[in-house]
């Protein structure tokens, strides 16, 4: 033992030399994880700018190269109007649009108290205030979590398609300049917005929400929202299909598809990943129901197509009513915005009648 200790002492202090550490180093590639090195800004209008009925408002503009991150919306005046006002968004002089009530996911917001219990706020979308029997101010507020990239230029407005004057609070989170390498993947690099408007849907008709987009790509979100006369959202039975690159993925269940079982009646499931935003008998005998999926956490990619279908409940399971039906839904692609379907035109309705005159200004 006398004389093996002294050589393994020897050879343990080799192993230990900077000679010897130096070349282990010299071996281990330094792997930098990408960081945003860019700072936030906000474009925020003057309080309270004043919007009159048919006017068009700016919330955002820029010129250049850019991200949007997040968009806050709050008005006071014609809160149930206000859910038919839309907002465009028109990125490198390509054009989307949604209503206010289907792009925040507040639709129907004043119908007997319904949104009372149905006010949440999450990480990517919350609606934050309502018009309900009781409250003091006739208003809506809410924001949504979205990554828009933009590489020449973007503007952001809402055209208001009520008939009173509102009083509009907006804030628009984004970053100026290009993100960092590495920040996003590949499949992020443009923006796509397609919104189906309000249409009916007859028991058991089937309709392409997103007909098929040319990929590859990455799929961020899809809003559903529908009504009916109903005592139970039945249309909820029906299994959403993901289309990814020819291949069906078929879900069992609406509700389940967005987070929740049996009609949500026992949980209102509102979290960062999925949830329903509206759910609930109105006054009026209507069933309301609004529901939203993010894929942040477990991402969709998509190589070569990708669409996504719905129907109006499921022969054998119930018997669903003709609904109205709209749906939007977010994703990006690689290769340029020519990849976009031609989404349905999303037009105003006609001025809604004032229920409650806006606070003086």
């Amino acid at each position: 033992m006398k004389s093996i200790c002294p050589l393994y002492g020897l050879a343990f202090a080799l192993a230990l030399s900077p000679a010897t550490a130096q070349s282990a180093q010299s071996k281990v590639a330094q792997v930098e994880i990408p960081r945003e090195t860019r700072t936030l800004r906000v474009a925020t209008n003057a309080e309270g700018t004043l919007v009159e009925p048919g006017a068009t408002f700016t919330l955002f503009s820029a010129n250049g190269a850019g991200s949007v991150e997040r968009i806050q919306f709050a008005a006071i005046g014609d809160a149930t109007g206000q859910e038919n006002s839309p907002i465009t968004i028109t990125v490198d002089g390509v054009s989307y649009s949604a209503t206010s009530g289907v792009f925040f996911l507040n639709q129907w917001q004043s119908d007997g108290g319904l949104a009372a219990g149905n006010l949440f706020a999450t990480k990517n979308l919350a609606n934050t205030y309502s018009q309900v029997n009781g409250n003091p101010v006739n208003g809506m507020g809410a924001y949504r979590k979205i990554y828009i990239p933009y590489y020449r230029s973007i503007s952001i407005t809402c055209t208001n398609a009520s008939s009173a004057r509102v009083a509009l609070y907006t804030q628009v989170d984004y970053y100026a300049g290009k993100p960092p390498a590495g920040l996003h993947p590949a499949t992020q690099t443009y923006f796509h917005m397609y919104t189906f408007p309000f249409t009916s849907l007859a028991q058991f008709e089937r309709i392409a929400f997103l007909p098929s987009v040319t990929g590859p790509g990455q799929l961020d979100s899809i809003f559903v929202l529908a009504s009916g006369l109903a005592p139970s959202p039945q249309w909820l039975e029906a299994n959403p299909n993901l289309d990814i690159d020819g291949v069906p993925y078929t879900y069992g269940g609406t509700e389940d598809f967005f987070g929740g079982q049996y009609y949500f009646v026992e949980l209102l499931v509102h979290t960062d990943e999925f949830g329903v935003a509206r759910l609930g008998l109105g006054s009026n005998g209507v069933y309301y129901t609004a529901m939203y999926r993010y894929f942040h956490d477990f991402p969709v990619i998509f190589n070569s197509s990708l669409s996504f279908t719905w129907a109006n409940g499921q022969k054998g399971e119930g018997t669903p009513p003709t609904i109205r039906t709209a749906a939007n839904i977010v994703y990006y692609t690689e290769t340029g915005p020519d990849t976009n379907p031609a989404a349905p035109v999303v037009t105003a309705p006609g001025a809604v009648t004032n229920p409650h005159p806006p606070a003086q200004q």
